[in-house]
């Protein structure tokens, strides 16, 4: 089953971020106020604007690697995977 997303919404899969001590010690743990990084599987066609009377595409796509604002959105289990169905206000950035 495939989860397709609507107007301004984004489907992400959360990656864990690894952090390294100024030592190069990988330090592990859920740190609650860091940004997440997430995969972009499903992007929404944007939101209509009513001035402009067109549809406004979002600045991400299927495929990019993005920072977000942690426990932003919405958590979904399909299949037994768990998705976060966010909306792109809550995207910090793009990886490239």
């Amino acid at each position: 089953m495939q989860l397709r997303a609507l107007r301004d919404l984004i489907v992400i899969k959360e990656q864990d971020l690894e952090k390294f001590s100024k030592g190069g010690i990988a330090l592990l743990g859920d740190d609650k106020e860091t940004p997440a990084t997430a995969a972009v599987l499903s992007v929404g066609p944007g939101l209509y604007d009513k001035r402009q009377k067109r549809l406004v595409p979002l600045n991400v796509k299927v495929g990019d690697e993005i920072i977000f604002v942690r426990n932003s959105g919405d958590l979904t289990k399909i299949d037994g995977e768990e998705f976060r169905i966010i909306s792109v206000d809550s995207v910090i950035g793009i990886l490239t």
